[in-house]
């Protein structure tokens, strides 16, 4: 019950990023390009053309240009949102399934299989209350001892750890730039807004 219920905040909290962040960014698309004031052949976003861009079909082609940027740059900033928020939703219950395996090594908690009847997870039992295993080889572990869930445990641990490393190193530099990109579209918009 414990790991369903795990499970299942999980997946609600990863719904509620998916259906809450993206109708935001499509909202500050919608607002910056069609509420933002254009008088006389004015551009949402101020730019020098090497042609006359305030009327006709170049006019057109500038606004269509820079509404493809715009729409690229929230796609961006959502999609780098999207993937590191997904990391660390499905990286936080590892985390508290390694620290309940960390509880469970005794031998006087069993040692649950994958082959688990479902059960609700709501209510005062909800609570990890097993060893979990990670593989099938784990599951079927016929001379179960403290040591061997102990190594199990710390096997679990190294992997997350070069999970998260590997995470980091793909996604640490790119962060600031993401965030120095989030940082520059909200000042942006704010001035184009103010203007």
């Amino acid at each position: 019950r414990g790991v369903i219920k795990l499970l299942t905040t999980t997946t609600f909290f990863v719904q509620l990023e998916m259906y809450g962040f993206w109708p935001m960014g499509t909202t500050m698309v919608i607002g910056f390009l069609a509420i933002v004031p254009s008088v006389n052949g004015s551009l949402p976003i101020r730019a020098k053309y090497p042609f006359d861009s305030t009327e006709g079909l170049k006019h057109r082609i500038a606004f269509a240009t820079q509404a493809t940027a715009v729409v690229t740059a929230v796609v961006g900033i959502l999609f780098m949102d999207a993937v590191i928020l997904c990391f660390c939703f499905y990286t936080m219950p590892q985390l508290k399934l390694l620290d309940s395996n960390y509880r469970h090594c005794q031998l006087k908690w069993p040692r649950a299989g994958f082959s688990a009847k479902f059960q609700s997870s709501k209510g005062p039992n909800a609570e990890i209350s097993s060893f979990i295993p990670f593989d099938p080889v784990e599951a079927c572990e016929t001379n179960d001892s403290f040591k061997k869930r102990f190594i199990t445990c710390i096997k679990h641990h190294h992997r997350l750890s070069n999970i998260v490393d590997d995470i980091n190193n793909i996604y640490g530099s790119s962060m600031f730039f993401q965030l120095f990109a989030s940082c520059l579209m909200i000042c942006l918009s704010g001035f184009q807004i103010a203007l």
